[in-house]
Formats: structure tokens, C-alpha cells, sequence
């Protein structure tokens, strides 16, 4: 029995079947429709390569630097705002006349007294008849200095002897104080010139148009050409004409030997 067993197993083995030959010992196989189809090697796709890029600037192109740090920025949004400013005053802002003020010390002063004032913007006066050819209109107020206010009723030219001819002096209710103004002495292209003892006003030719002098009070009042003709007769002068226009040279004499009574020390005169 044994042996039988065996021998059929022998020619089972012996058969001849291949490794892959899956039929037999219950195995149901089927022919397949498919064809083996076989196709050429393809070539292997490459990954790209990414070239390294160096950091740089955007706004320049430079690799030296960053956007962060770079100077051609910085100074093109320099001049950039400078120029946003520029044409931002151009159309917003427009220039308006100032208003009129008086900084001056409300006094009583006589009608011919007039002072230099920096701080008053027109030519100004409280005495209407110290003015020929006003034009009365109320065209506002002045300031004064502490803060109280007077009514412009008028303007006109200063019409005194002696003095300039003041032009658009304007008559001002309530003002003690008769003002001549810097700025609009400027404005008339007149040079002014200020020494700690005299102000001098001068055409454009430099020829003296009108002269003040210090007071104690530290303002410059103006001096008036009867004034000036006045002072400028010295000493000298006036003796000179006591004694019957002798000559200085003798007058010196006199002096030196104290010959006349009364007679005060005069310095050398140039004439």
C-alpha cells in the first residue's frame, strides 16, 4: 500500500513541471486576455537646480545691503518730503496782512513830539490837526499796548514844520503818543539805521532824511529841522556873533587871558 503511495508520488514529481505551472492539486486557472506590453526605458525626470540667491536690496538692486539700510531710499524720500512740503505750503497757506498794533507806552506827549517805534506797523497819531488831506473812514482798530483797543477814523500826511512828510499816518482815536513806524519806513525803501544814541533814516542816495535821538527812557524821538539848525550852533558860533564875528583865533585869545567876563572854555573851532 505503502509503496503504491509512493510510486505515484515519484511520478507526480517527476512530471516535469515548471516552478510556475499552477495547475493541478485543485488549483482552477485561466488563460489571460492580456497582452504583455512592453515599452521603451524612459529617462529619469531631474529635479531642477535652484541657483543660491544672494539677499539684496530691492530698491537699488545692490547685494551690498538691505532695503532696510539703504541710502539711495533714504535720500530720495528726503527730498521727496521736501518737496510734499514745499507745494503743501504753496496751495494751503496764504499770506494775510498783519494786524495793526502799537506797542508804545500810552503818555501825554506834546502835538510835535513823534517817536520811533519797531513795534507799531503804520505811522500813527491821536491829533487830527497835525494832518492835512485826511480821508475819514473807520478801518479798524489798533492795539495798544496793555491790550485796549482804539478806533482808526482816519488817515492822512503829516503836515508840521520842521518835520518830514510823513505819507498814510493814521488818525487813531484814543492814542496818546505820536509814532512813527520802522517796518513802513522800510517799506518806502528808506534805509534805517540804529546806534545806541541816535537813529538815522536814509534815502537810497544816502542822503539824510530825518535823525532821532536817545531819550532817557530808551525810546528815539524824532528831531525836527528847526531843532537840528538850533543845535548845531555851538559855542562857538553863538560867541562868535556876541562879539561882532571875531575871528576864533582871537576868541581863544580872549579866553586865555580871561579878558571878557563870563566867557566859557571853547574848543578849537575848524573854521
Amino acid at each position: 500500500m505503502l509503496e503504491k503511495g509512493k510510486g505515484k508520488l515519484d511520478e507526480i514529481l517527476s512530471s516535469g513541471k515548471t516552478n510556475n505551472d499552477k495547475s493541478g492539486l485543485g488549483y482552477t486557472g485561466s488563460t489571460s486576455k492580456r497582452q504583455t506590453v512592453f515599452v521603451k526605458e524612459g529617462s529619469q525626470k531631474k529635479r531642477p537646480h535652484k541657483k543660491f540667491k544672494r539677499s539684496g536690496c530691492y530698491y537699488c538692486q545692490d547685494l551690498g545691503h538691505l532695503q532696510s539700510q539703504c541710502y539711495r531710499l533714504f535720500r530720495d524720500l528726503k527730498y521727496s518730503n521736501r518737496e510734499i512740503q514745499r507745494n503743501h505750503l504753496k496751495h494751503k497757506f496764504i499770506w494775510v496782512q498783519k494786524k495793526v498794533s502799537c506797542n508804545h507806552a500810552l503818555k501825554v506827549v506834546t502835538d510835535s513830539v513823534w517817536y520811533f517805534d519797531s513795534g507799531c506797523s503804520k505811522h500813527m497819531t491821536g491829533k487830527s490837526e497835525l494832518l492835512r488831506n485826511i480821508s475819514y473812514t473807520e478801518s479798524g482798530q489798533v492795539t495798544f499796548g496793555d491790550g485796549v483797543k482804539g478806533t482808526i477814523t482816519g488817515k492822512g500826511t503829516l503836515n508840521v514844520d520842521g518835520l518830514p512828510r510823513l505819507l498814510n499816518v493814521l488818525l487813531v482815536q484814543g492814542l496818546k503818543a505820536n509814532l512813527i513806524s520802522i517796518s513802513q519806513l522800510c517799506d518806502e525803501n528808506l534805509l534805517v539805521h540804529f546806534t545806541s544814541e541816535k537813529c538815522l533814516v536814509a534815502d537810497h542816495k544816502i542822503n539824510l532824511v530825518m535823525e532821532g535821538v536817545r531819550t532817557g527812557d530808551n525810546c528815539y524821538k524824532l528831531i525836527d529841522k528847526l531843532q537840528c539848525y538850533t543845535a548845531s550852533l555851538d559855542s562857538a558860533d553863538i560867541w562868535h556873533q556876541k562879539l561882532g564875528h571875531v575871528h576864533f583865533r582871537h576868541i581863544q585869545q580872549l579866553i586865555k587871558h580871561a579878558a571878557v567876563k563870563g566867557l566859557p572854555e571853547i574848543k578849537k573851532h575848524s573854521r
